[in-house]
């Protein structure tokens, strides 16, 4: 009952729980965690956009915050199109401290890894990514190619 005694008057009135009339919880709140949620999910994001880490930039972080909150993961599923998911069983698997989001590094470690791997080695050669881009675009036409 002390939990319930937000405002320490050493006793509870019927008021202090009418906010429960109204909450609508988020599902992953009451839902059980589902490792094979979760592998379903990385299968289809990797099949859909060929890797983890182009997954995680169009499918679940569009905004560039390096997280994912429960909305975008739910918008992120509904992208991938899957079919009696377990959206909330995948949520508590990929959220297992509770913070409320997700990163790359719960979607994928070794996508993680190699994204952390590439930060580290421009910092360390150019001393940033703006630096290094003017260094590498030899011909100063503002995108890079590969082969």
């Amino acid at each position: 009952a002390q939990w319930f005694d937000w405002q320490d008057k050493k006793y509870l009135l019927a008021e202090d729980f009418a906010f429960l009339d109204f909450w609508k919880p988020p599902k992953w709140i009451i839902a059980t965690p589902n490792e094979a949620a979760v592998a379903e999910f990385r299968r289809a994001l990797q099949a859909k956009y060929g890797n983890m880490l182009k997954g995680w930039r169009h499918c679940l972080d569009k905004d560039g915050s390096n997280t994912c909150t429960w909305h975008e993961f739910m918008e992120g599923v509904k992208t991938l199109r899957l079919q009696n998911f377990d959206i909330a069983g995948a949520w508590l698997s990929l959220d297992h401290d509770l913070n409320g989001y997700i990163t790359l590094r719960e979607i994928s470690l070794a996508a993680y890894n190699v994204f952390m791997e590439f930060k580290q080695w421009v910092e360390n050669e150019f001393g940033g990514v703006k630096s290094a881009f003017v260094v590498l675009d030899l011909d100063a036409s503002g995108d890079l190619t590969y082969h």
